[in-house]
């Protein structure tokens, strides 16, 4: 779906079930502080989210560690 330019991002992360970000983004760190479930993807393996100092999102590098967070969302 299409999101208008004009929509506030705060807006559409506060009425949503969690967000998923390209590492690494603002979005991630907005929806840390809106307290709702929010996951960086990866295919990159060698990206580790312990040695990220701000990392505080879940860190997913495979398809079916993204499948399984999606299916605990909803």
């Amino acid at each position: 779906f299409v999101i208008s330019e004009r929509t506030s991002i705060k807006k559409l992360i506060e009425n949503s079930i969690g967000t998923i970000s390209f590492p690494i983004t603002s979005t991630g760190e907005i929806t840390n502080k809106l307290n709702i479930p929010s996951a960086f993807y990866s295919v990159n393996k060698n990206l580790d989210g312990d040695k990220i100092e701000f990392m505080k999102n879940t860190l997913l590098t495979s398809k079916k560690e993204l499948n399984t967070w999606i299916k605990e969302l909803i």
